[in-house]
């Protein structure tokens, strides 16, 4: 019963308070149904007794159905997911703002663009993101068209060679293997850059490939939005799409591989640090 009322701390508490009173019951049990024949009738106060515990107990759950209700009400908006979103509304205005999880929307006050927002602080954004938030949602997701969380001039960059798989992959594809060996353990890490924001595509829209390359394939990862201090202020989901055989066959190449429209997918929100 208890994962059907709380969650969290509060099932665990819960549980271990039923344990103690299964635990109590069996001590007292004896003893209250021991005590017929003593008292006025066969067994008459052991079991008015367990009687009057049972009905205590009854209502003892009906007030934790009630309490745990509550606390769940409570954590579920302590916990309410905001994303911050960019999108078109049915005029073909493009705004940005805050959806929350049951698909609202509520723009931000002076539709600033999102690099704008790369200027806060995040203190300062999980602010405004907060006390956006806390308006009426002005339109719903379906409504609108999702667009790039990306404007401005922000830049997609993207970093290679971070596992030891992808090591031993690139050195296996590569006519220069060295390259990717030495990179994996150098100092400074392989950055390189991806795309402009009006190349970048999101859901719902056709990522691109070249036909020029044997090999193509996509690389999902999670991708860190940073503000103008260095701070992670959000988080998106990441597709870098890669042409492989270019980059193989030389790793000059690695622009062509990697730039070219469609080539950089991201999720249609930010989802705040």
């Amino acid at each position: 019963m208890p994962p059907t009322i709380l969650s969290g701390a509060h099932m665990a508490g819960t549980i271990a308070l039923i344990s103690e009173f299964g635990n109590l019951g069996g001590f007292l049990g004896p003893y209250l149904n021991g005590g017929r024949g003593v008292g006025t009738g066969p067994g008459a106060t052991g079991l008015y007794a367990i009687t009057v515990i049972v009905a205590a107990g009854v209502c003892a759950a009906t007030a934790l159905r009630w309490v745990g209700d509550r606390l769940h009400r409570h954590e579920r908006r302590g916990r309410q997911m905001t994303r911050i979103v960019r999108f078109a509304d049915d005029a073909g205005t493009v705004r940005t703002g805050v959806a929350d999880d049951t698909g609202g929307v509520r723009a931000f006050p002076g539709a600033p663009l999102i690099a704008e927002l790369l200027r806060l602080s995040v203190a300062e954004l999980r602010a405004l993101v907060e006390n956006t938030a806390a308006g009426p949602a002005a339109v719903h997701e379906p409504d609108v068209l999702p667009l790039p969380p990306l404007d401005g001039l922000m830049e997609l960059w993207a970093a290679g060679v971070t596992y030891e798989r992808s090591r031993e992959a690139r050195v296996e594809e590569s006519t220069e293997q060295s390259v990717y060996e030495r990179i994996y353990d150098a100092e400074r890490p392989e950055l390189f850059f991806k795309s402009p924001p009006w190349r970048v595509v999101t859901d719902g829209e056709p990522i691109a490939v070249r036909d020029d390359s044997a090999l193509n394939v996509p690389e999902p990862e999670l991708a860190l939005v940073l503000n103008r201090y260095g701070e992670t202020i959000g988080y998106l989901v990441a597709d870098d799409v890669s042409s492989r055989s270019i980059e193989g066959e030389n790793p000059l190449y690695l622009p062509q591989a990697k730039i070219y429209a469609g080539s950089a997918a991201v999720s249609s929100a930010i989802v705040p640090a």
